[in-house]
């Protein structure tokens, strides 16, 4: 168990015959998830948290504690391992012997960003818990493991000393939040961010009363378009111990959620269940002590039967999700493309317009467009193929007459996907926005 958690996962199991199972005023969400635990050989006798999956799935990044051939030996706590998914679709050993990611003292990823490369934000703390630096690293993904420090300023971020905290930098590294007791929190470790306003950091903000609590929260993961936090929390209404929850925001501040729903027992047991994140082709990893002494690292998929009817014919498949508000609303909407192709099938641009039809009289604040290949194909190719995707769904936006004060049209390249089903749905552009 990581030094900071330990403490807390041996309450919660002196406490278990007292914890009441009843309902909460937060609601239990019902997907049914495929749960993998990982191979014997990332999942040691020691313990395994804070992992990162890559947007291909094809590597996994975590923190591995207590482990006698981290470069620190046993005692000093914790180092980044990585393992990496090869074409026959097995993970390989991790190793944790690449670049400066580690060092003699405790190394953990505090968030990750990619693009071309691929971007690890790392923090080292000595054994007292007294940060002694953050740091950044860039790991070229193409084609070696070799990393590349980044300079990078955390000015104006104040870390309380010698007590539990733990870190999520957001990929647009213009949001840190944080899991730490302050004065003004409600008695445990709460939630807060940081803001980064180009010359230094700025909070750190409450996160407010839907998610903070009397009780503990922690491990918090924000995706990608700010609109859903993930956290764990050993609040009432869960399956017991630490369980994950997530709320979505609701205007561009950072107090106001929806109520915290549990992600129900088909992620959480009645033991320890923390440091979720899913990457953005819709894979979760977590971890999880439920079959062990220490955690161990799970992936999470949803089940076949439980996707949407469409999704055996993605090239109509749809996602639509709206977090409305009287101040600002958020919006995401997924158009999927034949293979090779970078405009959309005729039945695919009519659900896309409309859905922009009720846009066209909005005040839209900002889009995002986003565009995706499968692997198929050359590396650049796959690039060059997402963006003319993200501009030609851009070009229908325009035509529409719908500008935004801020538009951002970018394309990520491929997804690694190895079935058919799962290369058509990473043939798509997303579009993500606000508007009043």
């Amino acid at each position: 168990m990581t030094n900071f958690i330990k403490p807390y996962l041996f309450l919660a199991q002196l406490l278990m015959p007292l914890i009441a199972l009843s309902q909460h005023d937060c609601e239990n969400i019902n997907h049914e998830y495929l749960i993998t635990k990982l191979p014997r050989f990332i999942n040691s006798n020691y313990e395994e948290s804070k992992p990162f999956l890559t947007q291909g799935s094809n590597q996994l990044f975590f923190v591995r504690s207590y482990y006698p051939k981290n470069l620190g030996g046993e005692n000093a706590g914790e180092d980044i391992w990585m393992s990496e998914k090869g074409a026959d679709g097995q993970w390989s050993v991790p190793t944790n012997q690449y670049g400066p990611l580690n060092d003699e003292e405790n190394n953990i990823i505090a968030g990750i960003k990619e693009g071309k490369d691929l971007t690890i934000q790392l923090l080292s703390y000595n054994n007292g818990r007294k940060l002694r630096s953050i740091k950044l690293a860039k790991r070229v993904m193409h084609p070696s493991l070799d990393t590349v420090p980044i300079p990078h300023s955390w000015q104006g971020i104040q870390i309380p000393m010698h007590q539990y905290h733990d870190f999520y930098l957001h990929p647009s590294e213009k949001y840190l939040l944080m899991a730490i007791e302050r004065y003004d929190g409600f008695g445990k470790e709460d939630l807060y961010v940081y803001l980064n306003n180009g010359t230094t950091w700025e909070g750190p903000i409450h996160l407010g009363s839907q998610v903070n609590s009397k009780s503990i929260e922690v491990a918090p993961f924000l995706t990608g378009d700010c609109s859903r936090l993930y956290f764990s929390s050993d609040r009432d209404g869960g399956q017991g111990g630490m369980d994950i929850w997530y709320a979505d925001r609701l205007d561009d501040t950072w107090s106001n959620w929806t109520a915290p729903q549990n992600m129900g027992p088909a992620i959480n047991s009645e033991f320890f269940d923390c440091y979720f994140y899913e990457n953005n082709a819709g894979q979760a990893v977590f971890a999880s002590n439920r079959n062990s002494t220490f955690a161990d690292l799970y992936i999470a998929e949803q089940k076949p039967g439980e996707l949407p009817p469409t999704m055996a014919q993605p090239k109509s498949y749809t996602n639509l999700v709206k977090h409305q508000n009287r101040a600002v609303n958020f919006f995401t909407y997924e158009v999927f493309f034949n293979h090779d192709q970078y405009i959309p099938a005729p039945e695919e641009k009519q659900l896309l317009i409309a859905y922009l039809n009720d846009l066209i009289d909005k005040q839209v604040i900002s889009i995002t467009i986003t565009g995706h290949a499968d692997a198929t194909g050359s590396y650049g190719y796959n690039q060059e193929l997402s963006v003319k995707r993200a501009s030609n769904v851009a070009a229908i936006l325009r035509s529409l007459s719908i500008n935004s004060i801020k538009t951002d049209i970018k394309g990520l390249g491929e997804y690694a996907q190895k079935s058919d089903k799962l290369k058509a749905l990473a043939r798509k552009v997303v579009i993500t926005g606000q508007y009043r």
